[in-house]
């Protein structure tokens, strides 16, 4: 993906496999993906090890980025586009993503994800609202955004469309 290192890609990975872990799920666990449209991932990594527990022991920030990880999996799923800008801070987003090939910033969509590392449906549903209330501060750039809630105890996500 042009916007996204595959060093940072992996820092997004072990971050979700630490998470899925501590919520005692295996390799080739099912996410449930709901929303704007309904799909399922399969999720499959090397066991965690003892050196990835204590990097990403902050488990706030392990879900943070965990869920930005495969957030950004469900988008590329349902989508077909691709990372190709981190976006600053201040601007409700996280990042931009448009089809891999286009130069120009025409087409893009913003992508906002939040994480849960253990919550049920109505904690995922209040995090839905308050991403999409958030995003609407970038509402001029007339771009749809998708907004990502990644919960790891069921495991399941939510993928919306906002404006």
């Amino acid at each position: 993906m042009p916007g996204l290192t595959a060093a940072n890609g992996s820092v997004l990975a072990e971050a979700a496999s630490v998470c899925l872990e501590d919520q005692s799920h295996h390799t080739g666990v099912i996410v449930v993906v709901d929303g704007s449209q309904a799909d399922n991932l399969t999720l499959t990594w090397d066991a965690v090890t003892d050196q990835q527990r204590r990097t990403y022991a902050d488990l706030q920030e392990a879900t943070e980025w965990g869920a930005c990880g495969i957030g950004i999996i469900a988008v590329c799923k349902q989508t077909g586009q691709v990372v190709v800008e981190r976006s600053r801070k201040g601007t409700g987003f996280d990042y931009w993503f448009g089809e891999e090939d286009d130069d120009l910033f025409q087409n893009k969509t913003r992508f906002e994800s939040s994480g849960i590392l253990n919550g049920d449906g109505s904690v995922i549903g209040t995090r839905v609202k308050q991403k999409l209330e958030q995003v609407k501060a970038s509402s001029h750039t007339g771009t749809p955004a998708y907004v990502s809630v990644v919960e790891f105890s069921g495991p399941r996500a939510r993928v919306v469309i906002g404006k």
